[in-house]
């Protein structure tokens, strides 16, 4: 036998070792990750199309057995579907001048009202404007206008996000570097927090928890280099800790929401999630890498026991939905179309009997209705719902 021969010989025996050795590699995953998803108590899921007239979805909310849409198309204009969350139909579409409704940013339900953040850009989008920003305020039960309030005292400047508490609606200002409170009932302007101690620096992202309002702060030391996180009393707006040191690893925190005592903000330029403790604002964890896999995180969802994390993959195509266990963080499953050696070489043998053909492109809004999550992207909706 040449000394050719003979080599040829080893690198075939060599490939074939190797074969071997993966397909052991992939069976032990396969078999682990049943067991794992078993205990960590995961559901199987299928994809239901929604249908396609709502690509390009800016924020979505749930109020009661309805899920409420706003839509930018980046023309001036701007929409308002509701939409059943027992079979995705479309109820109604709001749109039109009397709505007052343009460049919508953020959405919120609550007390059989909807809450809709505009920002008419009366300005160049990219720096502050006061007065560049209106709230319209619509009846859930039957889609109808109550109001739109504008004007320099509410100190809208680009708002970004809405939510409601105890009477009350909070509008974060991302321009405006503020958070304005509106009386829910009628509308009025209460006060506009700002300055100082709150650090409200490009506010993106508000939630509640309890009697506490919680602002994600996407500017900080460096431009997508930072990031902070302020806790207010809902009872009076007063500020009662800004959380910013790099233990947090905030990064950029495009999305915020609250579960069980804990509060979970996604890291956009981190390529993590950080989790709080409600109660005192602690540093629990920030979750990365490994089965985790972050790409651009940029919505979060909350269903009492699970957190849904929605990855869309900024810089190019694609984007994936990941599971995590809301009681500790731990990773449960990665929704993308991903392969399994795309799947190794984040070092997450775990995750290869999760991937599926998904087809995500570029995911930010998620909503949890019911046993559904609602997850929104530039192709339309995708309706993940337990069997």
């Amino acid at each position: 036998m040449s000394l050719a021969d003979g080599a040829r010989r080893r690198r075939k025996f060599l490939t074939i070792r190797f074969c071997v050795a993966m397909a052991v590699v992939l069976a032990a995953g396969a078999a682990v990750g049943l067991a794992f998803q078993g205990l960590g108590g995961g559901f199987a899921v299928r994809v239901l199309s929604a249908g396609g007239v709502l690509r390009g979805a800016a924020a979505v909310a749930v109020g009661g057995s309805d899920v409420w849409v706003v839509k930018d198309p980046g023309n001036g204009g701007g929409s308002v579907a509701e939409l059943s969350a027992g079979d995705g139909s479309v109820i109604r579409t709001l749109s039109g001048g009397r709505y007052g409704v343009h460049y919508p940013a953020a959405v919120a339900v609550s007390g059989g009202r909807v809450w809709v953040a505009n920002d008419p850009q009366t300005g160049d989008g990219r720096t502050s404007k006061p007065g560049d920003g209106t709230v319209t305020e619509l009846n859930a039960g039957d889609g109808s206008w109550v109001r739109t309030v504008s004007g320099l005292k509410y100190g809208f400047d680009f708002p970004s996000a809405v939510a409601v508490s105890g009477g009350h609606v909070w509008v974060a200002n991302y321009w405006g570097g503020s958070v304005t409170e509106l009386n829910a009932s009628d509308g009025s302007w209460v006060r506009t927090l700002s300055g100082g101690r709150y650090g409200f620096i490009q506010p993106s992202a508000i939630t509640v928890a309890g009697s506490h309002i919680w602002v994600a702060n996407a500017g900080g030391a460096a431009d997508n280099g930072g990031g902070s996180v302020t806790e207010l009393n809902a009872g009076d707006g007063s500020w009662v800790q800004t959380l910013s040191s790099a233990r947090y690893g905030f990064n950029d925190p495009s999305a915020i929401a609250a579960v069980g005592g804990h509060i979970w903000v996604a890291n956009l330029y981190g390529n993590s999630v950080t989790e709080l403790n409600a109660g005192d604002g602690g540093w629990v964890q920030t979750l990365s890498g490994g089965c985790y896999n972050f790409d651009s995180p940029a919505g979060i969802a909350v269903d009492g026991a699970h957190v849904w994390i929605t990855s869309s993959n900024i810089d190019e195509t694609g984007g994936s939905v990941t599971e995590l266990n809301a009681s500790d963080g731990s990773w449960i499953r990665t929704l993308s179309s991903d392969g399994w050696a795309q799947t190794l070489r984040h070092g997450c043998v775990l995750d290869i009997l999760t991937h599926g053909s998904y087809r995500f492109l570029n995911p930010s809004p998620i909503a949890a209705a019911g046993s559904s999550i609602w997850v929104f992207d530039v192709n339309g909706v995708t309706v993940l719902t337990a069997r």
